[in-house]
């Protein structure tokens, strides 16, 4: 199955769901990157040299 890389625009019920459907994700806040500004071109630089698929912002309608 796919790796997942979820940055921290990304929704966390969205992580738990995918998590709960067997997809391996680990989370910007999992690996100590959140909250530092960290800009997407690294942010997929990191997630692709740890062979995982990135994931960013998702809206669900209320």
């Amino acid at each position: 199955m796919i790796e997942l890389y979820a940055d921290e625009d990304f929704n966390y019920l969205a992580v738990k769901i995918l998590r709960k459907m067997g997809y391996d994700i680990k989370t910007t806040q999992e690996v100590g990157k959140a909250g530092k500004g960290i800009d997407d071109k690294t942010q997929l630089v990191y997630a692709t040299s740890e062979g995982r698929a990135i994931l960013t912002h998702i809206a669900f309608p209320d």
